[in-house]
């Protein structure tokens, strides 16, 4: 073996070391803490809605969390961290604005005509139109009762 060809199968096999090293480990996430609440449309409790979570522009530890509530109408938050490879419960501390939609359920058919009406009030779709906010503090009750109105 030449020393050129020598020294390139010592950077090749220097290159696979570091790269196995860097495979496998898995990524620090945030610490979260646990947040759960419940939705009512004027005192009723709302099933199948989604609760989303977007940081506040304020917001410096914020990372968004969703959640969906149960047939009472109660949700307990989860944030998904590394493009989706891990799910954690709970959420990181900040200040957040809210969005809550419920989307009615089509026949499989309908899916190719047209989308999904939400069936909650249309200020609740959008950060913009929204006026529910929420701080979650890293030590505390995170509960959050969402009553929204027609």
């Amino acid at each position: 073996m030449t020393r050129f060809s020598h020294q390139i199968c010592l950077l090749a096999c220097a290159g696979a070391v570091v790269l196995a090293a860097g495979c496998g480990r898995k990524s620090a996430t945030p610490a979260t803490v646990p947040v759960t609440g419940k939705v009512t449309l004027e005192g009723a409790p709302v099933s199948a809605a989604i609760v989303s979570f977007a940081p506040k522009n304020d917001s410096t530890t914020g990372i968004p969390a969703q959640a969906t509530t149960d047939e009472s109408g109660e949700f307990e938050v989860s944030t998904i961290f590394d493009q989706g490879r891990t799910t954690q419960a709970g959420m990181t501390p900040g200040n957040y604005a809210l969005t809550v939609t419920k989307l009615e359920q089509l026949p499989a058919q309908a899916h190719i005509t047209r989308a999904p009406k939400n069936l909650l009030p249309k200020q609740y779709e959008s950060t913009d139109s929204s006026e529910l906010k929420a701080t979650i503090s890293a030590d505390g009750d995170n509960f959050l009762a969402l009553d929204l109105k027609k």
